[in-house]
């Protein structure tokens, strides 16, 4: 697997923009081509959500954010549809 990722970065403000993924899989022979699709758009949707938008505070294994049911975290509302 080996992923690319273009994003415009706003230095005054940080703001980051995603502007083009490239995923690229050796999947071997799939039994079910759009479950793969589904299991690479999901976790390429996990990675961006990771690196920028969640912010988990940790300290030695122990979660110190206030409330996880404020944590924000991508859902499939948020990305365009192809």
């Amino acid at each position: 697997m080996a992923q690319f990722v273009e994003v415009e970065v706003d230095v005054e403000t940080g703001h980051v923009e995603v502007v083009r993924v490239v995923s690229a899989h050796d999947v071997g022979k799939a039994i079910n081509p759009q479950s793969i699709e589904g299991q690479v758009e999901g976790r390429v949707i996990q990675a961006l959500g990771y690196s920028v938008m969640e912010n988990l505070v940790t300290d030695k294994g122990r979660i110190l954010n206030p409330y996880l049911s404020t944590y924000l975290i991508p859902t499939i509302w948020i990305f365009p549809k192809k």
